[in-house]
């Protein structure tokens, strides 16, 4: 599809209706990579409850948290775009969707595989491209600021030079530091 296909570009509620339900979708396919524990014979649930069932339940909750913020990031400069989204945002939009339905398979590959470091970077990328895409669309949208938010990318994939020096299980906490951060 090409932008002129377009026209002009779409409602800004036609774009917002999409975003949103792609991202209700998503963030509620997150929980299906979540293994839930198998207790062995003559063991408890609470027994077999493992670091890698309690590291699936945390990775559930923070891919759900960051895509919840993306949500919040969209749905605040959408305000910001006129009437009849330019074709380009539009396009940037589907990207930023489609980094945001690859969300869950990123997490369950992560859950999956944790300690290796092809996993953590498929999910640190994931959401480094998605959080790109992000700014692009708004900037080219219109919005002022928002490419001040370009760290977000950085912090996402700084993660990849920690996990050299920690571990791949852990760089994430480095993305921690966004919660300071505007």
């Amino acid at each position: 599809v090409c932008s002129s296909d377009l026209g002009p570009g779409i409602t800004r509620g036609r774009l917002e209706g999409i975003s949103d339900g792609i991202m209700a979708v998503a963030i509620t396919l997150l929980v299906l990579g979540v293994e839930p524990p198998t207790p062995e014979a003559g063991q408890s649930l609470w027994e077999a409850i493992d670091r890698d069932a309690l590291g699936s339940i945390g990775l559930f909750v923070l891919s759900f948290a960051i895509i919840a913020r993306f949500w919040l990031v969209h749905h605040d400069a959408m305000r910001t775009l006129p009437a009849i989204v330019p074709a380009r945002v539009v396009v940037i939009n589907f990207g930023f969707l489609l980094g945001i339905c690859l969300v869950p398979f990123a997490t369950a590959v992560y859950a999956r595989n944790a300690d290796d470091f092809t996993a953590l970077a498929i999910y640190a990328g994931t959401f480094a491209a998605i959080s790109a895409l992000s700014s692009a669309m708004f900037a080219l949208g219109g919005s002022r600021g928002r490419l001040v938010q370009l760290y977000a990318p950085v912090v996402f994939l700084a993660a990849l030079p920690l996990a050299l020096v920690v571990s791949p299980r852990y760089a994430p906490l480095a993305w921690l530091v966004m919660i300071v951060l505007p």
